[in-house]
C-alpha cells in the first residue's frame, strides 16, 4: 500500500545543500561523521518551508498519490530521489545513503564485516578462488583454512557448484552471507579436495599485511590496504612482529590503497612524526583553512578507540630507514602518508606518480536531523605540511620506476619479491 510523502521528507532532497553551510569536520573520504544538530541549520530549515522549489515538490508527489494508478514503494523512491540529486550536483563524491546502505558503510569503516575471515583473489588458471590472507580468531582459522587454499566449488555434496562454471563474481556473491548462517564450500589442498561447513559471524577485517622480505631478511615489508579505525592498531602489531624478526629497514606499500579516515590515517604517521608536526591543512568553502598537528589523541567514541594516540605512539618509528611504494592506484589517505614522509624526509618514495585526489569527503548522518540515513559531499582541498595541494596532479617519487611489463596480468598479491622491481629498487634505495 503506498503513502503520502510528508513535507519534512521532500524538505531532505535540499538537505546536501543546506548542510555544506555548516559542516566543521573532515575526513579523507567518507567515515569520519558528526551527528550534532545545530540550531542555525534547524533556523534554516524552518525558514525554507515555504520556499517554492518545496511547495513545488510537494505539490508533485501529491498529484502521483491522489491520480497514479499504479502501486510502488514510496520509501524507494524517496531514495531513489536523494540519490539523483546528489549526483546532480556535479561532485563525483557526492551520494546518499538509506539506513540500510549507512549501517554497512559504518561497519566497514570500523572494520567490522560478516562472514568467516579471508581475503581471496580471482585464480583464473586454477579455476578457483585463491586465499591470499586468513584474519586472526576468525571462523575460517578455527575451521583450518590456510593461505594458498584453492576454492574450487561452492555447496558440499550434491550441492556444488563449480567456481569454474560460475564464475569469480557470481561465485563471491554465493560465498557470501549473514552471521549465523554457514558457508560451505570445497577447497583443493595439495590435490586433495577437502569440504567445509562454516558458521559465519563478525569479524574484523584486515587492512595492514606484513612479511620479511624474500630478498633480504633485514628488511620488513609491510602492505597497508586501505585506512580504517583498526589500521593503526594493525600497523604496530606488523611493525612490533617485524622488528622482532631483526627487521631495522622498512617499505611500506600504498600501491593499490585507496585512502581511507582522517583520524586512521593522523593516528599511523604520528608513529613517525613529532610533536606539533603538521598532518595535514584543509581549506574549506570561503577559504576557511585548518590544520591538523600531532598530539595526544583520546577518542571520544568507542569505535574510533583504535586511533588513539598516546605520548609514547608520536615519533616511535621514525629512527628507522624507510620507503614507500606508489603508483597511479594509491590515492586519497594513501597520498597523504606519502605526501608527509616524503615531506618531512623520513622516507624515499618510490614507483610511479599517484592518482590525485587532494579533495575531502564527510559524510554526515541524518539522525540527528530526524531522518535515517546519511549523505556523503566534497567539503574542502587539502594538503601535506609542505606540499600544494595536488588534486588531479599527484604525488612525484623520488625514483620513478614503472613495474616489470611481464607482470601486468599477474595478480598483485601473487608478484614475489624478487620479482617486484619496485620493491627491488626501494630496497636499494634505503641501502644508498
Amino acid at each position: 500500500m503506498s503513502k503520502k510523502i510528508s513535507l519534512p521528507v521532500a524538505i531532505v532532497l535540499m538537505m546536501a545543500l543546506v548542510l555544506l553551510t555548516f559542516m566543521t569536520t573532515y575526513t579523507l573520504t567518507s567515515f569520519h561523521y558528526t551527528a550534532r544538530l545545530t540550531e542555525a541549520y534547524m533556523e534554516g530549515v524552518q525558514a525554507a518551508t515555504g520556499n517554492e522549489l518545496y511547495a513545488k515538490m510537494e505539490k508533485v508527489m501529491e498529484l502521483f498519490h491522489d491520480n497514479s494508478i499504479l502501486e510502488w514503494d514510496e520509501d524507494a523512491a524517496a531514495d531513489a530521489m536523494l540519490q539523483a540529486y546528489a549526483g546532480a550536483t556535479g561532485d563525483l563524491y557526492a551520494d546518499y545513503y538509506n539506513a540500510e546502505e549507512f549501517k554497512v558503510l559504518t561497519a566497514s569503516n570500523h572494520a567490522e564485516t560478516e562472514g568467516i575471515g579471508v581475503s581471496i583473489i580471482d585464480n583464473a588458471e586454477e579455476g578457483a578462488i585463491e586465499i591470499i590472507l586468513v584474519y586472526p580468531e576468525s571462523p575460517a582459522e578455527e575451521a583450518g583454512l590456510l593461505v594458498g587454499d584453492l576454492i574450487v566449488a561452492v555447496g558440499i555434496g550434491d550441492n556444488q557448484k563449480l567456481i569454474s562454471d560460475l564464475g569469480y563474481y557470481a561465485a563471491v556473491a554465493e560465498l557470501q552471507g549473514k552471521a549465523g548462517t554457514n558457508a560451505e564450500f570445497v577447497v583443493r589442498r595439495n590435490g586433495e579436495l577437502i569440504e567445509f561447513s562454516v558458521k559465519r559471524r563478525s569479524v574484523t577485517a584486515v587492512s595492514v599485511m606484513h612479511h620479511v622480505c624474500e630478498t633480504d631478511s633485514t628488511v620488513g615489508v609491510i602492505k597497508i590496504t586501505g585506512f580504517d579505525t583498526q589500521t593503526p592498531v594493525q600497523f604496530d602489531a606488523a611493525m612490533e612482529d617485524l622488528i622482532a624478526k631483526g627487521c631495522r629497514s622498512f617499505i611500506f606499500d600504498v600501491r593499490h590503497n585507496p585512502g581511507g579516515d582522517l583520524l586512521s590515517i593522523k593516528a599511523v604517521l604520528a608513529r613517525f612524526l613529532q610533536p606539533g608536526d603538521v598532518v595535514i591543512r584543509t581549506i574549506y568553502k570561503n577559504n576557511v583553512e585548518n590544520a591538523a598537528v600531532v598530539e595526544p589523541y583520546a577518542a571520544s567514541s568507542e569505535d574510533y578507540a583504535g586511533c588513539n594516540i598516546t605520548k609514547e605512539d608520536i615519533g616511535k618509528y621514525r629512527g628507522y630507514d624507510m620507503a614507500v611504494l606508489a603508483g597511479p592506484s594509491t590515492a586519497s589517505a594513501a597520498e597523504l602518508f606519502t605526501s608527509c614522509l616524503k615531506d618531512y624526509g623520513l622516507a624515499t618514495v618510490v614507483g610511479e606518480t599517484t592518482f590525485g585526489k587532494g579533495i575531502m569527503q564527510s559524510i554526515i548522518p541524518l539522525s540527528g536531523y530526524g531522518f535515517d540515513g546519511a549523505v556523503k559531499m566534497t567539503v574542502a582541498y587539502y594538503r601535506s605540511a609542505l606540499s600544494e595541494n595536488y588534486d588531479g596532479v599527484g604525488i612525484a617519487p623520488h625514483i620513478e620506476i614503472a613495474q616489470d611489463p611481464s607482470l601486468a596480468s599477474k595478480n598483485v598479491y601473487k608478484i614475489t619479491d624478487a620479482e617486484d622491481v619496485q620493491l627491488q629498487r626501494a630496497i636499494k634505495a634505503i641501502r644508498e
